[in-house]
């Protein structure tokens, strides 16, 4: 049971270190950087959120943040804002499910590429900047409802909505 208890502080010790560094860089999202436990989950292969939990396995945690710890900032910024914007809630609200998620998280991506903060940058890809210009011509605002509509209407393969979910998945 030692070592259980020695990766679950392991565990919380990274991801209050994340909290940290995004404090420092972001003060104004201090209440909401705060809003999320932190709890190991051996049943999922990276780290995820509940809207109560963050929910890690310690041993992508560990990994991750020894070889590219700027990642964890990124990911964690966006499971909050997926809590912020309750798009967990409003999923069942809606016909295709893996399409909704995938409208949330170009959702999510675009505010966090539009906040130019070194703590959370991602260069963007071509196909990122491509997805964001066409969503452009449509929408002033990238709301999930918005994206999900747009993308209902323009009937992509699923070979292409495979590729776009590879861009944008990061939970």
């Amino acid at each position: 049971m030692k070592t259980r208890e020695q990766l679950e502080a392991t565990g919380n010790k990274i991801l209050n270190s994340v909290r940290t560094e995004l404090y420092l860089s972001m003060r104004f999202m201090g209440p909401a950087l705060g809003s999320l436990g932190f709890a190991m989950d051996l049943s999922t292969r990276t780290v995820g959120t509940d809207a109560v939990y963050i929910r890690f396995n310690p041993t992508y945690l560990l990994q991750t943040y020894i070889e590219r710890p700027e990642i964890l900032n990124r990911t964690y910024m966006h499971m909050l804002m997926h809590c912020l914007f309750r798009h967990m809630f409003s999923a069942k609200q809606h016909e295709d499910a893996q399409l909704w998620d995938l409208c949330c998280d170009i959702a999510v991506e675009s505010i966090l590429d539009h906040w130019y903060l070194k703590c959370i940058h991602r260069p963007q890809t071509r196909l990122r900047k491509d997805i964001y210009r066409q969503l452009e011509k449509q929408l002033k605002v990238f709301t999930a409802e918005g994206i999900y509509r747009q993308f209902a209407g323009w009937k992509l393969e699923e070979t292409k909505i495979l590729e776009i979910k590879r861009e944008f998945y990061v939970d």
